[in-house]
C-alpha cells in the first residue's frame, strides 16, 4: 500500500518547488502575514518612540532635580545627559528659573530636537526637556529592523508550516494518486493494483476511496474479461471446449447433472476445401455464420459451443426421446446449410450432426471423442445426414482413447516400424521403387493398422513427428544396404501437409541425408522420394513451388499422391517441379470392371504422360487391372499383385537376390 512519507523524498520537494500553484500559494500566504503583522505591529512604532521619548525625559527630569539639589545649575551646564539637548525648570507658578543647553520655545522649534513629555518634581517643579532628534531616530531604526526581522521569520515559519501542511494534506496525495494512476495506465490489464493509503481526513481521502474503488472494479473487470477469454472462442463468440465443459457442469448455469445433456456435434463438411478455395477470410466468414446461426436456433437454457476448427457443439437439458431429437437435428442441418453469400454468388454448405442422448454418461471429452467417431462416419457415408452415438461406436471411441495415450510413448519404446511396399515396372517386372509405410505394433503384440493409427496421429498433433520417424528409419536402412554394397532403388516417403509446409524440411532431409550416409560418400537425394497429396498445395502455392525446387536442388525427388482425389487444378500441376504422379486405388480397382472408372485412369496417364510425369498405379491385385494399366501407357505399379509390404529384413533379401541375379519372386507377405 502506498503511504505518504512524513518528510517526503527528494522528487516531491523538487516537484514542490516546480509546482506554480505551489509557488503562489507560498508568495500569498507570506505576503498575507506580513500584512497582518504589520497591521498588528504598527501601533507599536509610536509606542516606542513614545517610549524613548519618556525614557529621555525621565534621565533629563533625574538630572535637574539632582543638579538644582546637589550642585549650581551653571556647573551642570555642560554635563546634560546624552541624547538630551536642553532643560529648562519652572517653578510651581510656571515661571522659568533656569534653562541648560538649547531649549527653544515651541513657537520656534528646534529641527534638530524633540520635545518630550515634561517631568514634574516632588515640590512642584517642573522639567522640560528637549531631546536629540538624530539619537530617537537611530533608536527607532533599531526597533524597526528588529520588528521587520521578527516578522520575517514568523512569516517565513509560518508560511513553511503551511506549504508543509498543504504537501502533506494535498500536493503528496495528489502526487500518490497521480504516480497510481499513471501505473494503472502502463498496464491497464492487470488483475491486482496496489491500493493508495492516504490521510485519514479531508476531502482528499475521499478521492483516494474512489481511487482504490476504480482500481478494484478495474481488477474486477480484467479477471472477468480474461476469464471471459479463456472460455469463448474469439472468432464466434461462443464458448470455447473449456468455456462448453465449465457450463454443462456448473450448476447455476443450468448443469445440475453432466449426464443430463442431449449434445449435438455438428461439423462442416468439407470445410478444408472451402477455406482452401475461398482463403481464410471467407472460411472465417462461414465459421461465423454457421455460429450465429446456430446460436439464433438455440432456446434459452442451451449452450452453444465452437470446440474445433468447423466443429460446432449445442447442449440442451430439455427432456426428448429419439424421434424428437432426430427431429431437431434435422432442423438444425436446414437452418445451417442455408445459402451464404460469399465472393459474390451463394454458397450452399452441407453439414453431418452427430447425436449423444442424455444418460448416464457425463458430458466430458470422452463423449465428445465418441461424438467425433459418430460424425466422421457420417461424413464417409455422404455427409448431411445425422447419426446417433450408440454403444459399438462408444467401444471404438473408448479403443481411440486407449491408443491416443499409448501412442505418444510409442516412438519411444521403439513400437513404430517401416515397411517397405515394392514398386514394379509394368514393361519388364523389375523392381524399380519402393514406399516405405509406418506400422505401429502396440506393446509388441496388436497390430494397429495405419488407417486407425494414422488419422489419430493427425488430430494429436503427431502427425510431424510420425513423418520424420520414418524418414529416419528409412535412410538409415538405405545407407546400411549400400554399405553392404547393394543397389537399393528410390524409395518415396509420404510427408503430411503440415509437415510440407515447414520451412526447415529442406534442412531437415538434407542433414538426415548427410547424416546417413557413409564415411567415404554422403547419400544423396536420389534415394528419396516425398509423396504429398494436392492438399498440401492448396492457399499456398508459391511456398509449396519453392519447397520442391530447393527439394530438387539436393536432389529429392516428389510424387502426387492419391491423385484425382482432391481438389485437383491443372494451373497448379503445371507449375509444380514434381516428378511423379501417383493413381489412387479408388481409380485402379475399378478399371477392369468400370469403364468410367477406367477412363479415368486412361486420362491421368495421359495426362502425366503429356506433362513429362512418371506414373505410378497403387492398389493393383489382378493381371487385368495391371495390362490394361501397361496398355494405357503407366510405367510403375504396386499392390498385393506383386507384394505386399516388406519387413526391411525381406526387402533386403530382395535386394541381395536381385544382385545375385536370381527372379525377385516379388509375391510375399509383409
Amino acid at each position: 500500500m502506498r503511504r505518504i512519507p512524513v518528510f517526503g523524498s527528494p522528487r516531491y520537494h523538487r516537484q514542490l518547488a516546480g509546482c506554480r500553484v505551489c509557488r503562489l500559494v507560498a508568495a500569498t500566504v507570506f505576503l498575507a502575514i506580513v500584512a497582518i503583522e504589520v497591521a498588528i505591529l504598527l501601533p507599536s512604532y509610536a509606542n516606542e518612540r513614545a517610549r524613548i521619548l519618556d525614557e529621555m525625559a525621565q534621565q533629563a527630569r533625574a538630572f535637574a532635580e539632582g543638579a538644582r539639589r546637589g550642585v549650581g545649575l551653571a556647573m551642570a551646564q555642560n554635563a546634560l545627559p546624552a541624547g538630551v539637548t536642553g532643560i529648562r525648570l519652572l517653578d510651581p507658578q510656571g515661571r522659568p528659573l533656569a534653562v541648560l543647553g538649547q531649549v527653544a520655545e515651541p513657537s520656534t522649534g528646534v529641527a534638530d530636537a524633540i520635545a518630550a513629555p515634561p517631568q514634574m518634581l516632588p515640590d512642584g517643579w517642573t522639567v522640560e526637556s528637549r531631546i536629540d532628534a538624530e539619537l530617537v531616530a537611530a533608536r527607532m531604526q533599531a526597533f524597526i529592523l528588529r520588528i521587520a526581522g521578527l516578522v520575517l521569520l514568523i512569516a517565513a515559519v509560518t508560511t513553511t508550516a503551511a506549504m508543509l501542511v498543504i504537501w502533506h494534506t494535498v500536493l503528496a496525495p495528489l502526487l500518490l494518486i497521480e504516480q497510481a494512476l499513471a501505473s494503472a495506465a502502463r498496464a491497464p490489464s492487470r488483475t491486482a493494483f496496489e491500493p493508495v493509503e492516504l490521510p485519514r481526513y479531508g476531502e482528499l481521502r475521499s478521492m483516494g476511496a474512489t481511487v482504490n474503488q476504480l482500481f478494484a472494479e478495474l481488477a474486477h473487470f480484467n479477471r472477468t474479461e480474461q476469464l471471459r477469454n479463456s472460455l469463448t472462442d474469439p472468432l464466434t463468440g461462443l464458448y470455447n471446449r473449456p468455456g462448453l465443459w465449465s457450463k454443462l457442469a456448473d450448476p447455476d448455469g443450468g448443469g445440475a447433472a453432466p449426464s443430463g445433456w442431449t449434445l449435438f456435434l455438428l461439423d462442416i463438411d468439407g470445410f478444408s476445401k472451402l477455406n482452401a478455395r475461398h482463403g481464410h477470410e471467407g472460411g472465417d466468414r462461414i465459421l461465423r455464420t454457421v455460429g450465429e446461426r446456430l446460436f439464433a436456433a438455440a432456446a434459452e437454457g442451451e449452450v452453444v459451443a465452437r470446440t474445433l476448427g468447423d466443429e460446432f457443439v449445442l447442449a440442451t437439458r430439455a427432456q426428448m426421446g429419439p424421434s424428437e431429437v432426430a427431429a431437431m437435428a434435422s432442423r438444425l442441418l436446414s437452418e445451417l446449410s442455408a445459402p451464404i453469400a460469399l465472393d459474390a454468388r451463394d454458397l450452399t454448405l452441407s453439414l453431418s450432426c452427430a447425436v449423444s442422448l442424455a444418460g448416464r454418461e457425463p458430458a466430458d471429452e470422452a463423449r465428445l471423442q465418441a461424438l467425433r467417431l459418430v460424425v466422421r462416419r457420417a461424413k464417409a457415408d455422404g455427409g448431411g445426414r445425422v447419426r446417433f452415438l450408440d454403444a459399438p461406436l462408444d467401444a471404438l471411441a473408448k479403443r481411440r482413447r486407449r491408443l491416443e495415450r499409448a501412442l505418444r510413448g510409442a516412438f519411444e519404446r521403439g513400437e513404430i516400424h517401416v515397411v517397405y511396399q515394392p514398386k514394379v515396372c509394368l514393361q519388364t517386372g523389375a523392381l524399380c521403387g519402393a514406399e516405405a509405410l509406418a506400422r505401429w505394433r502396440l506393446r509388441g503384440q496388436e497390430e494397429v493398422p495405419p488407417a486407425e493409427f494414422v488419422p489419430i496421429c493427425e488430430d494429436i498433433g503427431l502427425i510431424d513427428e510420425l513423418g520424420r520417424h520414418v524418414m529416419r528409419r528409412v535412410l538409415a536402412d538405405i545407407s546400411a544396404w549400400r554399405a553392404e554394397g547393394l543397389a537399393p532403388p528410390k524409395v518415396a516417403v509420404n510427408v503430411s501437409a503440415r509437415q510440407f509446409q515447414d520451412p526447415g524440411l529442406v534442412n531437415f532431409v538434407a542433414d538426415l541425408l548427410a547424416e546417413a550416409g557413409t564415411p567415404e560418400k554422403a547419400l544423396g537425394g536420389e534415394a528419396l522420394e516425398i509423396e504429398i497429396t494436392e492438399s498440401a498445395f492448396i492457399g499456398d502455392t508459391r511456398h509449396a513451388v519453392e519447397q520442391l525446387r530447393r527439394l530438387g536442388e539436393i536432389g529429392v525427388t516428389a510424387a502426387i499422391d492419391d491423385f484425382g482425389t482432391g481438389y485437383s487444378a491443372l494451373s497448379y500441376l503445371r507449375n509444380l517441379p514434381v516428378a511423379t504422379l501417383k493413381i489412387d486405388r479408388a481409380f485402379v480397382s475399378g478399371i477392369d470392371t468400370d469403364e468410367g472408372a477406367r477412363r479415368i485412369a486412361d486420362t491421368i496417364v495421359a495426362l502425366g504422360s503429356r506433362l513429362g510425369f512418371e506414373t505410378v498405379a497403387e492398389g493393383v491385385e489382378t493381371e487385368r487391372q495391371a495390362a490394361l494399366l501397361a496398355a494405357a501407357g503407366c510405367q510403375l505399379a504396386q499392390g498385393y499383385l506383386f507384394s505386399r509390404p516388406l519387413a526391411p529384413e525381406v526387402f533386403r533379401a530382395k535386394l541381395q537376390a536381385a544382385a545375385a541375379g536370381e527372379p525377385l519372386a516379388l509375391i510375399s507377405a509383409a
